[in-house]
């Protein structure tokens, strides 16, 4: 997702670069109508795109959910902690989604599968955590406990 984030924020600078000129009197003035045309048209395709991604985006979260939500008790039986220090270690993480982002980080820079396709996303927010990752979110919550 931080790639689909990255994307948003260039289409949002494009589209602050088209407004900035749009709203430049000098450049209104100066430019032939043609230019302005472009500059206006160039707008409203990033706009598009924006929104396209930002749909694809919700799609997606909306279909690839928190990987962690249905394997709390398995974390907590492997790392051999209770729930109290689960639930301790959720809010020093600040929410359930700095555990799911170790997750993701550790799938993403394990697979060579094509990034943004199908494939990647089913293995990125697959629900089953694995013995490495489960090993490695203990190594992380004993550094607390």
């Amino acid at each position: 997702m931080q790639h689909i984030d990255t994307e948003i924020s260039r289409i949002e600078a494009n589209i602050k670069k088209c407004n900035a000129n749009l709203n430049n009197i000098a450049f209104i003035n100066n430019a032939p109508g043609n230019i302005i045309a472009l500059e206006q048209n160039k707008k409203k395709d990033f706009e598009s795109q924006l929104i396209a991604l930002k749909n694809s985006l919700k799609t997606k979260q909306n279909k690839y959910s928190t990987i962690v939500e249905s394997s709390i008790f398995t974390i907590i039986s492997v790392c051999g902690i209770s729930i109290e220090k689960y639930l301790f270690l959720i809010r020093k993480l600040k929410n359930i989604d700095g555990i799911n982002n170790h997750i993701q980080y550790l799938r993403e820079s394990t697979t060579s599968i094509k990034k943004y396709t199908k494939e990647w996303f089913d293995f990125i927010y697959d629900k089953d955590i694995k013995d490495d990752e489960l090993n490695s979110l203990c190594n992380i919550f004993n550094k607390f406990v």
